[in-house]
């Protein structure tokens, strides 16, 4: 594997009836992004979102930031453990990790059939 060149972390919070106030106000923070069920994709396109998500995440760092981009996240926001439940039950919840190397690694999957 090549080496990290740069690092960002977010958190996502995702579904059908996600309204981002809400999330803002039980987690104590203001998304990085947010939408609503219905919402426009873009000013110029008639496409709505079929769920609503919210994101808070890092900026893109150079090197390998990911343990102090995780944790400046999540310290960020509540720490309330029934809050946290009661969104897993509600919503899809999920951390993400971006991390870009040095070196691009070229990767071919092949699904040819004769």
């Amino acid at each position: 594997m090549g080496e990290v060149s740069a690092t960002q972390a977010g958190l996502r919070i995702g579904g059908t009836d996600l309204d981002p106030a809400e999330i803002a106000e039980l987690l104590g923070c203001q998304p990085t992004r947010s939408h609503s069920k219905g919402d426009r994709i873009s000013p110029t396109k008639q496409t709505l979102w079929k769920k609503g998500i919210w994101i808070v995440s890092s900026e893109w760092e150079p090197g390998d930031k990911l343990d102090s981009q995780i944790r400046k996240i999540l310290s960020s926001l509540t720490s309330d453990a029934e809050t946290w439940k009661a969104l897993g039950h509600r919503f899809d919840v999920d951390m993400y990790c971006g991390v870009e190397l040095m070196k691009p690694i070229w990767v071919c999957v092949s699904n040819f059939r004769q």
